[in-house]
This record gives structure tokens, sequence and C-alpha cells, in this order.
């Protein structure tokens, strides 16, 4: 992964980064926050606002290029969920100053950085804040992560302080948001709020409080523990955390004999446990159920 460093530290006006730094560990991003602020692209040299010229001018019409996604989580998420939460993917994560300290009247929190180091460059930055828009809408809550996140200039200040991890994970976090972009790197936003009005809306065929199963949906004991193992290798790998897919399993699972139980295992939140239950009871007899299921499940 490679970032770029002004060699000041907690500069709000920098607006030169033109030192290149490759980062292979969690120290040696340690090393690097603790003494400068970074950026995550690489940009022409250009003129700031006060006419002076400068090397790697960090203003969005000079983008040259990035091989990082990033985001600034400021409240509302506790690292070890964030860990848990990404475990399938490569990222390195840096508190920032703020980390555990009150800020603008609220409690301290786990505040901090996490990066995303990408197997592709990208070099078009639209496609850049789509990706940066996709990650933040389908993995979070809008008030989780710090807005000016999409901004492809965006700095991160050091922290002379910081605590960096690396997690290696089984690949990059780009094959689960690309499919959300299309051709002209606009997101084809899965969880747009009519989109999942539309989503509730197809799935209340299925919704009846008086639940019907068909026995030829029904899975053997025997079968479940695998089915469950192949799921779980499914989650991991970044499947359920759309709203829609994850509703379309809980019927599935319910269709096939599953208990509810079963369905918290895909849950991201405590939210989603009581969101669960609720749900549940109102699903009814889909013709689709294994058939969906083993779909799923064929490739892990």
């Amino acid at each position: 992964m490679i970032l770029y460093a002004s060699h000041t530290l907690y500069d709000l006006y920098a607006t030169s980064f033109p030192h290149e730094y490759l980062i292979n560990s969690a120290s040696d991003l340690h090393e690097l926050a603790r003494h400068t602020d970074y950026t995550m692209c690489r940009f022409k040299d250009g003129v700031n606002s006060q006419g002076i010229f400068e090397k790697n001018h960090k203003n969005s019409t000079c983008f040259l290029s990035c091989k990082v996604l990033f985001i600034d989580i400021d409240e509302s998420i506790k690292i070890k969920d964030f860990e848990k939460k990404f475990e399938p993917y490569e990222y390195y994560l840096t508190t920032s100053r703020n980390h555990q300290i009150k800020k603008n009247g609220k409690a301290p929190e786990d505040r901090f950085h996490a990066l995303f180091p990408l197997n592709n460059e990208i070099k078009d930055a639209q496609l850049l804040k789509e990706l940066l828009r996709s990650l933040s809408r389908i993995f979070f809550e809008k008030r989780v992560i710090d807005g000016h996140c999409i901004d492809v200039a965006r700095k991160f200040f050091g922290n002379v302080n910081n605590e960096s991890i690396y997690n290696h994970g089984k690949g990059s976090i780009e094959g689960v948001l690309l499919p959300y972009v299309n051709e002209h790197g606009k997101i084809n936003d899965p969880l747009k709020k009519d989109t999942v009005k539309k989503s509730i809306s197809n799935n209340n065929k299925y919704c009846n409080a008086n639940v019907h199963l068909s026995g030829n949906n029904r899975i053997p004991d025997t079968i479940k523990t695998i089915i469950l193992d192949r799921l779980d290798k499914a989650y991991k790998g970044g499947r359920f955390y759309r709203y829609d897919d994850w509703v379309h399993l809980g019927i599935t699972l319910k269709n096939c004999g599953f208990v509810v139980e079963d369905w918290f295992r895909y849950c991201h939140t405590k939210e989603d446990v009581e969101l669960a239950r609720v749900k549940w009871e109102t699903f009814r007899y889909s013709s689709e159920g294994s058939k969906y299921l083993f779909e799923i499940i064929k490739n892990f």
C-alpha cells in the first residue's frame, strides 16, 4: 500500500504531499502516522490558493490515481466490532488523534481510520468516489462514517500515540464493491431508501402471519449442519450484507425448516437480531426455498 505524506503533523492547511511511502505492515503505518499527516491519493503538481507551486498538490482537480479505499470512523462502532465485520478483507487500521478522547461534549469512543488496499489502481476520480460511497452504504449506517470520506482529496491527520493493526483477510474488498458500480462510474446503490422499500414490497407476497411450510423444501437435520457451515463461509466472503439478500436468506431458511436462531448468525448488530425476530414471524411459503439456498452454497 502506498501513502503520500506532507512531513507536517496536524497541519490543517497543508496541500502538498510529495513524499511517497510504501506500507507493508502495521508497524510501517504506525511510524508514518506518528510523524506526519498523509493522503491516500496521488495528485498532479499544481498551484495552491496563494499562488505557490506545489508538488503532489492535494486537490480534487489534480487527482491522478489511488490504490486504497479509506474511511474515517468518528464514533458509534468499536474497533472489536469493526474487526469482526471486516475479518474477510485486507485492511489497515490506525487510531486517530481523538481516539478515546472527549470530543464536542461526547464521551470518549473508538475513533480510527481504516485503509483497504486495492488490487487495481483507480485513475478515475468519479469511480473512486462511488466506490467510497458504496463502501459506506453497504457496510455502515450513514451516521458512522465521516461524510468527508468520499472526497478524493481527503487527508488524514497523523497521531503520535496511534495504535495500528493489519488484517490480511482473504483478499481485497473491491470484489464486493465493484458489482455496485456500473461502467459509467455510477453506483448501482443496493441500499437507497426507495430500493429498500421496493425490496420490502416485493417480499410482501411471502409475508403472512399464518406460515405454511412445504414438505418438499424441508431439509434433513443431518444436512443442516453442512449447509450452515457453507453459509458461514459465504457470509465471511461478503454475502448477506445487503438488506434484501439478508431478508431473502431468512425467508429461505424458514421455508427449509431452520429456526430463527440460525438466521441470527448472519445479523450484523443487536438491532438486526430484534428485527429478525419480528420479521421471522411474517415469512410464509416460497416455492424457491431450497433452490435458492443451494444456489448460494454451491460455490462454498
